[in-house]
């Protein structure tokens, strides 16, 4: 067991040795493909920009409540509900050094509600 968990370690240390992470307009990109580097993961999140197109939000919104959706904020009561969310999606997350994170508690997603809270990037 100690074995597996040295060679874990290890892999995991070499794939950050191996991981670049940049923009997609960096000119670096080109060279580290010509060098074999590939693709492997990519930040949704950091292009999701929900003010460049309001009204088209808003259209979207419509249609998805035309078909009995209902589109809502979320209170603090679905909390369990998020965090089960994140539960299973927890596989799709890419596992590179970028976006690497541990699941989160209960009284972390309860914390998503508290208006204090700091977000760091």
């Amino acid at each position: 067991m100690l074995a597996n968990l040295r060679k874990l370690l290890n892999d995991m240390s070499d794939l950050k040795k191996k991981t670049e992470i940049l923009r997609d307009t960096d000119p670096r990109c080109a060279e580290l493909e010509m060098l074999g580097y590939t693709l492997v993961a990519e930040s949704w999140g950091a292009r999701l920009h929900l003010d460049e197109d309001r009204e088209g939000l808003l259209a979207v919104e419509g249609n998805i409540s035309k078909m009995g959706i209902t589109v809502g904020e979320l209170g603090i009561e679905s909390a369990e509900e998020v965090l089960q969310l994140e539960i299973v999606n927890n596989p799709d997350y890419p596992k590179t050094p970028a976006n690497m994170r541990a699941l989160p508690t209960l009284e972390v997603v309860r914390d998503l509600w508290t208006p204090w809270r700091a977000i760091a990037f």
